[in-house]
């Protein structure tokens, strides 16, 4: 038997040191990554192409399998169970060397060819020539302006500057740092009215066409159609439909744009809440409390079967004044005519909830009363803080499930409540009337000319003759001021 089989017999019979093999693993890979590393920074700075790199990997790991050998003294065995470990991952190292090679090529070479491309007009890449600029050029004078040429002004002019000066301090002055930092912010935002699907603005419609040719259009290229009740809800059952939305009992939506100015110029509609009674009451899922104010027991019981949550008497008041009794909990509040004079202390503590005949809390009917407020339309008039002027309501008149007669006689008493806030001799309060669905921003306008309340002459008259005193007593100011101002020019002169 031979030496080489006996030693091999004794390396096998011996057990191997897998911590020991490891780190000697992990040594050699990572000497091997450092050399990989470093070829191909070397490799792109010089900027080595083609087999030329490559080659310079080849000597780098001859390098490298030298150091290894003489740092193992040629007993590689004792370090390694076969050699086939010192070949061990190189392609990983060439992936590396790779990488870095193309990277440092393209850094230090590709960006400096093209900054010198760039810096060369097109015309002398393309004939090759030398690029030639003058010496000297003219010079032509872009910001500032000479004093000298400065048109001289006349004392017209310096006067009408210095007013206008003084005119801008005194609004300056006008407003507060907050206030004025406040109306920035105000007119910075977008106002309720100017949101999707914003207002109707007749002069922006003006020089568009009145009808479309095509079925399909774009809305904003023509002026605002207006359909009818049943037109509108037709529409809208198509986009319910359950092959789309799938929601056929969708409530129905009627936004109303309303103009809030009055006889006075700085006087606007008050903003209000009310509930509307309507011919045909529908299922609205809000839950209305409602607190009763009756006398009489027979009374109270009757309240509380037609849908009223408490009802109280007489003897409640001074504990609802002390605090001893919440009101915070009810919603609305309706009161019978035998206790109208007992709730008076309760004015300021009810605000908008106490019962008066102008709201519909006040009455002898204590079921329609309640019934009012169970199932009638809320109401909500709010002014646009942005544009005073402006106005918006938003209420619930129906669903789509309900026949178009009954939307239709409910948008009819919606509209009439809302434009008895305001004179009709003033001009028409509704601007605009959409109606529209929950969920969903489709929109139709609709036409209630034939709703909206008709002015009658004395009506008109009235408002006129008011006009015509104010514009007198203001030409007679007018004059009075000319005829003060008129001695003091006198004396001047």
């Amino acid at each position: 038997m031979s030496t080489d089989t006996r030693k091999r017999s004794s390396k096998a019979d011996d057990s191997l040191n897998t911590a020991a093999l490891a780190h000697n693993l992990e040594a050699l890979e990572f000497g091997r990554t450092c050399q990989s590393s470093a070829a191909g920074i070397a490799a792109g700075i010089l900027g080595l192409t083609g087999i030329n790199g490559f080659l310079l990997y080849l000597a780098t790991v001859l390098f490298q399998a030298v150091i290894w050998e003489t740092k193992a003294k040629g007993g590689w065995s004792l370090y390694f169970p076969d050699r086939n470990s010192l070949t061990w991952s190189h392609g990983n190292g060439l992936l590396t060397f790779v990488l870095l090679w193309v990277f440092f090529y393209g850094m230090v070479h590709m960006l400096s060819l093209l900054r010198n491309t760039l810096a060369l007009p097109c015309s002398s890449v393309l004939s090759g020539g030398p690029v030639l600029r003058p010496v000297f050029g003219e010079i032509h004078q872009v910001r500032g302006r000479k004093r000298a040429l400065k048109q001289t002004l006349t004392r017209q002019q310096r006067l009408e500057r210095r007013i206008k000066r003084e005119e801008k301090e005194a609004a300056r002055k006008q407003y507060t740092f907050m206030e004025r930092i406040n109306i920035r912010r105000m007119k910075n935002l977008l106002s309720p009215s100017q949101q999707f699907p914003g207002r109707l603005v007749p002069e922006n419609e003006v020089a568009l066409p009145e009808k479309p040719t095509l079925d399909v259009f774009i809305k904003s290229h023509f002026k605002t159609q207006y359909y009818s009740v049943s037109e509108a809800l037709l529409m809208h059952r198509e986009i319910q439909a359950p092959n789309m939305y799938n929601n056929p009992n969708a409530p129905v939506r009627l936004r109303l744009e309303l103009n809030m100015n009055t006889e006075r110029q700085t006087k606007m509609v008050t903003s209000s809440d009310e509930i509307v009674p309507v011919p045909f009451p529908f299922k609205h899922n809000e839950k209305r409390t409602i607190l009763a104010f009756v006398q009489d027991t027979k009374l109270q019981d009757l309240a509380v079967q037609s849908g009223a949550e408490i009802a109280v008497g007489q003897d409640m008041i001074k504990k609802i004044i002390k605090g001893q009794f919440r009101i915070d909990d009810y919603d609305f509040c309706v009161s019978h005519v035998d206790m109208a004079s007992f709730i008076l202390p309760l004015r300021g503590i009810l605000k908008t909830r106490f019962p008066t005949r102008s709201n519909g809390g006040l009455g002898e009917n204590l079921p329609e009363l309640i019934e009012k407020f169970k199932n009638g339309v809320k109401l909500n008039i709010k002014a646009d803080p942005v544009y005073p002027t402006w106005g918006l309501s938003d209420c619930v008149v129906g669903r789509l499930s309900m026949p178009d007669e009954q939307i239709e006689a409910n948008v009819a008493a919606v509209v009439a409540a809302a434009c008895a806030h305001r004179n009709p001799a003033l001009g028409s309060f509704v601007n605009r009337a959409l109606l529209m669905t929950i969920p969903g921003e489709e929109h139709y306008a609709l036409n209630v000319s034939s709703w909206l309340p008709v002015a009658s002459e004395e009506e008109i008259e009235k408002i006129e003759k008011r006009k015509n005193k104010k514009g007198k007593k203001k030409e007679e100011q007018k004059k009075e001021e000319d005829e003060d101002e008129e001695p003091v020019a006198v004396a001047s002169a």
